[in-house]
């Protein structure tokens, strides 16, 4: 996921802006799936502060029986 942050960089100190997060992610090995939420972005005076607060499924086996399975983690 690759997100422009180009016009918020431009924005006076002290700027908020929200973007929904959907879809999935990866991230080296790491695959998520079922992404949602919301990153907001804060314009401080040496750049971006960004806060996650996000849900995101991660395909995994069972230990024990072998069955694909989802694991849902919480994304902050």
């Amino acid at each position: 996921m690759k997100i422009n942050v180009l016009t918020e960089l431009r924005q006076p100190f002290g700027s908020v802006s929200t973007l929904d997060l959907t879809g999935g992610l990866t991230v080296d090995d790491l695959q998520i799936e079922a992404l949602e939420g919301a990153a907001q972005l804060i314009r401080t005076n040496r750049g971006l502060l960004v806060r996650v607060d996000a849900t995101g499924a991660i395909p995994e086996t069972c230990a024990r029986c072998l069955n694909s399975t989802q694991a849902v983690v919480p994304i902050h």
